[in-house]
């Protein structure tokens, strides 16, 4: 028998160490899952021993899906507010981020209150605040200048401005994490780049949008993945009433509502991951031959 090679050696070991998370992964994630597209696809009775597939009625519960209405307008109302929130979520963690990375007095301060909301973030306590009413800023819905802005703008962007105020609190709600991690990108970046950049004549947006941005790209991936997986797995999330109020009845629709929603954030998230790495190059000027005459 050959002796194994230093490589095989640490393969070995280090398959040696995940085996009990591989196990636990099938028995946990993979078997649950694929069980839930199988009852996605039959009728399934719940009774006192467990549940039971009663029969196989094959994609019938997706087409009863899409006639439930309540269900499609979730799905929906989920798409739109997807739309506005992580582009929204985005962007106010870049600035804040950019913010709190400078050199000013009570940083620190300033970063505990935006990473609170992360502490205390639940779905019951989010609910309860919703309920009073601290979601939604009176003042910003009849300011004379948004509505100045929104009055110049076509209808779609319009109401998006809109939307965008209405949720700005939420939006908020959501940055902690993404703040912080755009930090700790901040802070990676090699700062002799920038002296480079400033030497040969560049100005802070050119370096913003040359080296900064660059170099939180990945990171962005990263924030637009956490973030929509922690809006669409929220407790108070629309969709998941629904599908919940169908499991103790409907037990093979509510796998097929799962899956259809689960196929839908994938989409968007696909649809957003590469909107954020579409590269915007410039092609190069070719010069024209200048033809002498006189040759």
């Amino acid at each position: 028998m050959n002796r194994l090679t230093k490589r095989q050696r640490e393969a070995f070991i280090g398959y040696l160490f995940i085996f009990i998370w591989i196990v636990g992964f099938g028995i946990f994630t993979i078997f649950p899952v694929v069980q839930s597209f199988i009852y996605s696809l039959s009728t399934v009775r719940i009774t006192a021993e467990g549940l039971e597939i009663v029969d196989r009625v094959g994609f019938d519960n997706y087409q009863n899906a899409f006639v439930y209405i309540y269900f499609v307008e979730a799905i929906w109302n989920y798409i739109k507010n997807m739309v506005i929130t992580i582009p929204s979520i985005i962007f106010f963690s870049v600035i804040i981020g950019l913010l709190l990375n400078t050199d000013i007095k009570g940083r620190g301060i300033y970063r505990t209150i935006f990473f609170l909301p992360v502490i205390i973030s639940s779905g019951p306590v989010l609910m309860k605040i919703q309920s009073e009413g601290a979601l939604v800023i009176p003042m910003l819905s009849s300011n004379e200048l948004i509505n100045l802005i929104q009055a110049g703008l076509p209808t779609f962007l319009s109401d998006g401005i809109q939307a965008i105020f209405a949720k700005i609190i939420l939006i908020m709600w959501f940055t902690g994490v993404p703040i912080i991690i755009i930090i700790a990108g901040l802070q990676k970046i090699d700062k002799s780049i920038y002296e480079a950049a400033a030497i040969d004549g560049a100005s802070g947006w050119e370096s913003f949008w040359k080296i900064t941005l660059p170099s939180l790209k990945p990171l962005i991936n990263v924030i637009t993945v956490f973030s929509m997986m922690s809006i669409s797995l929220f407790s108070s999330n629309q969709v998941f009433e629904i599908i919940n109020s169908r499991r103790l009845t409907q037990f093979g629709l509510s796998n097929a509502f799962s899956w259809i929603y689960f196929g839908v954030t994938l989409i968007l998230l696909v649809l957003f991951l590469t909107i954020i790495n579409i590269n915007f190059k410039r092609k190069p000027k070719t010069k024209k031959k200048v033809v002498n005459k006189h040759a």
